[in-house]
Formats: structure tokens, C-alpha cells, sequence
């Protein structure tokens, strides 16, 4: 029973120490390669300067993306963002029903217009005032005041 237990340990033994032997195999593999890394082993440096040019390629489409960016943030700013309609009907005593409009559409800063169009049986008319700032120097009327307020709205809403 003694030489049972004492040949359990031996495997024991030889099964750790060869466990041991391949581990420090790998370990002493590892550190060449590192070595070979740092003193510019046949390879390596070649490696390192492709990672170099492809880190700098990398950074200039890094540049040019943002420049492209603020390009981009520059015309979505001045684009129509804010569109709002008031249907109406000018002529109560007329009947012509809710066939006239006003609608305004501006950008993110309030640039923009306000068309307005004013229907009867016999005739159609249409108007165009410059907004500037959410505001136009133009008198507007009471309908057009409401598609701008309501335009204003929606854009500093989102």
C-alpha cells in the first residue's frame, strides 16, 4: 500500500514538473519575442513602421472627418428646420371656406420666410415676407404671426 501511494506522488511529481517545463517554454518564447520587439529584431521594425503610417493615415482621416463635420453642422444650421401652416379664411362673409394659408419656414437661427396666399372666387394672391432672428420687418398678420410662432416653436422644442 506504501509503494501505491508512493508511486500516486511520483506521477504527481512528474505531471507538475512537466507542467512546469512547458510553461517555462512558453515564458522564455514570449520574452524573445519581446526582446525582439524592443532591440528591432529582423521584422519588428518593419511592423512598428507600418503601424506608424497607418496611425498617421488614421489621424489625417480623423482631421478631415471633423473639418467635413463642422462643414456639415454649418448647412444643417441654415437648412429649414421649422415649417408650420395656418389655414384660414379671410373672407367669412364670402364663404370661400378655409382655402387661404400661411406657413413659415425657418432654420435653426429663425432665417427664413413666411408665404402667405390669400384666396377668393375670383382671385388669388401671394406673399412672401423675410424672417430674420425669428422676426420680420415686414408687418405680418395675424395668421402669418401664428405659422412663425408656431415655427419658432418646434425648433427651439427640438
Amino acid at each position: 500500500m506504501a509503494i501505491f501511494f508512493v508511486q500516486k506522488e511520483l506521477i504527481l511529481f512528474a505531471f507538475g514538473a512537466m507542467i512546469v517545463l512547458i510553461l517555462l517554454l512558453w515564458l522564455i518564447r514570449l520574452e524573445g519575442k519581446i526582446r525582439g520587439l524592443y532591440l528591432g529584431e529582423e521584422g519588428s521594425e518593419e511592423t512598428l513602421g507600418a503601424l506608424s503610417v497607418k496611425t498617421e493615415e488614421a489621424r489625417k482621416r480623423v482631421g478631415k472627418l471633423e473639418i467635413l463635420s463642422e462643414r456639415m453642422e454649418k448647412r444643417i444650421s441654415k437648412s429649414v428646420q421649422g415649417v408650420e401652416t395656418v389655414r384660414f379664411n379671410p373672407f367669412r362673409e364670402a364663404g370661400s371656406g378655409n382655402q387661404s394659408f400661411a406657413s413659415a419656414f425657418l432654420s435653426e437661427n429663425g432665417d427664413g420666410v413666411v408665404i402667405s396666399s390669400l384666396y377668393s372666387r375670383d382671385r388669388v394672391g401671394i406673399f412672401g415676407k423675410p424672417v430674420s432672428q425669428f422676426t420680420s420687418s415686414f408687418e405680418l398678420t395675424e395668421e402669418e404671426a401664428e405659422a412663425l410662432k408656431r415655427a419658432a416653436e418646434k425648433i427651439k422644442s427640438s
